[in-house]
């Protein structure tokens, strides 16, 4: 993990001490100390740059991890590659034999790995009769829409040509069977990564950005949720469910809600929030969101949830007024972001 520098003040002095970031068990952020320099103004006395220097020996040791971390990962991805080109060496020679196989879902594997879904997925099985492999079945829908976003049956037959072995699921059947077991595990699913995706990432959840979709069917049959309504993809004579998706300030999604087809995408943001607001248990939300979802009644509503706001307005229909407000200097703010996220007021 990289490493910091820091001064603390340990009763009447203050001391240099080099530490390691890491996360324990539970997730929670820990340091452990590497080196100890003493007290400061020991240090100071023999080299008044003692300080900047050590910070800069510190600055570089990180960045050659960083580079011999990215190294290894070049190394162990040129290691597979020379594996499979070893593996198809003589197939061009037979016509008909040439099998290609997708390599990018050994990277999807990856992540998905390292979120711990394998694990997820095998609880959630135990005790339940489910006859087919829960993991490896919501994998193959998960790389395939991620590569190759088509018909579960053609998802099921792309299955071949994946450089991942989905061996296991032999029924197409059980694509179709796993969608309503993943809809009804869909909060515990969300949960799970929210908690795995924290542990890598620094995520405060101060800004939430909310955007809202349709999803269209090839038929003009009306069920609990798919229905008639705006279509985004002027599709009007089918059937279509509303999404709405936040994302947090580094665009990993957080949650999402399926609505019938026929709400207004007005209706859709203010639950969501809500929502993920008291689940995560956060004080303080700033929502994003573009001018397709600025109305009175959203704002006020997030108001009074306690949410802050970021909406475009569009400016050529507004009111004399309130075009007069924005165009007022008085109203503005000189402000700046520097490079470490901080900002700077120049008023």
């Amino acid at each position: 993990m990289p490493l910091h520098v820091s001064v603390v003040k340990v009763k009447n002095h203050q001391y240099i001490r080099v530490y390691s970031s890491y996360r324990n068990e539970k997730g929670q952020p820990r340091s452990r100390i590497i080196e100890n320099h003493g007290r400061l103004d020991a240090a100071l006395e023999k080299d008044p740059q003692y300080v900047e220097r050590l910070k800069e020996r510190i600055a570089k040791e990180n960045a050659l991890e960083a580079q011999n971390k990215s190294l290894e990962l070049e190394n162990q991805a040129k290691r597979r590659m020379d594996k499979l080109a070893d593996s198809a060496k003589g197939l061009n020679e037979k016509p008909g034999n040439f099998k290609s196989l997708n390599v990018g879902s050994a990277l999807i594997r990856k992540v998905w790995l390292d979120l711990k879904m394998p694990e997820m997925f095998r609880h959630l099985q135990k005790g339940r009769k489910i006859q087919y492999p829960y993991d490896q079945t919501a994998y193959l829908l998960t790389e395939q829409r991620f590569l190759n976003p088509s018909s579960k049956l053609k998802s099921f037959n792309n299955r071949a040509h994946s450089i991942i072995d989905h061996g296991q699921v032999d029924h197409l059947e059980d694509l179709y069977k796993v969608l309503d077991v993943l809809q009804e595990d869909k909060k515990t699913i969300v949960r799970h990564l929210n908690k795995e995706i924290q542990k890598r990432t620094k995520r405060t959840v101060t800004a939430a950005f909310y955007d809202v979709t349709t999803y269209s069917f090839e038929s003009r049959s009306v069920s609990e949720y798919k229905d008639f309504g705006l279509s985004k993809d002027h599709k009007v004579n089918e059937v279509q469910v509303v999404l709405g998706l936040v994302m947090d300030e580094n665009g990993i999604p957080i949650d999402y809600e399926l609505f019938a087809g026929n709400t207004s995408e007005f209706e859709t943001m203010v639950p969501l929030i809500k929502k993920i607001k008291n689940t995560y248990h956060l004080k303080q939300l700033i929502v994003v969101a573009d001018r397709g979802l600025n109305c009175a009644e959203n704002l006020f509503a997030l108001k009074e949830i306690g949410c802050d706001f970021v909406i475009a307005q569009k400016f050529k229909n507004s009111a004399a007024e309130i075009k007069a407000q924005i165009l007022d200097p008085d109203n503005w703010e000189e402000f700046i972001c520097k490079d470490d996220g901080e900002g700077e007021n120049l008023n």
